[in-house]
């Protein structure tokens, strides 16, 4: 397997906070007057960290921005790989979610996610890697009609 650089990481975290910059720029963008922004960096003891926004305005009444980028040197008991005895030593995971509530209680609620997970073995090697996400709308009024378009 390929190697893991410490530039191929910096890559992947900047193109991942882009993306959580341009979520955040386009809800600001929907609402009227300006939104109130508040953004939190935190860090791991473990290792890695990210930074959390929150956005209030007249359109969204409440919206999350939230980047992550994490390692260890022990895969996390929850993951798959651990539970089949993986023999990577370290593991590093990134990814952004978004979540957004509107004021209009006949627009959907929504929430993506996009996350890469790399198990890294000796001298940084990539063993394994998964990447992934979803996206789902949460109508307070779901109509049939509605539904079908989603679908």
């Amino acid at each position: 397997m390929n190697k893991l650089t410490k530039k191929e990481l910096a890559n992947l975290e900047s193109t991942f906070t882009r993306i959580q910059k341009n979520i955040e720029n386009g809800i600001k963008k929907l609402n009227i007057t300006p939104a109130i922004r508040v953004a939190k960096v935190w860090k791991r003891d473990q290792g890695g960290g990210g930074k959390s926004i929150s956005i209030t305005g007249d359109t969204i009444e409440k919206a999350a921005v939230n980047y992550s980028s994490i390692s260890g040197k022990k895969l996390p008991d929850s993951s798959i790989a651990a539970k089949n005895k993986s023999t990577s030593s370290k593991f590093h995971a990134m990814g952004v979610s978004a979540i957004a509530h509107p004021m209009n209680p006949f627009c959907p609620t929504s929430h993506m996610n996009v996350r890469i997970f790399l198990e890294l073995g000796k001298n940084n090697n990539i063993e394994n890697w998964w990447i992934g996400g979803g996206f789902d709308l949460t109508p307070f009024f779901p109509t049939k009609e509605e539904s079908s378009i989603w679908h």
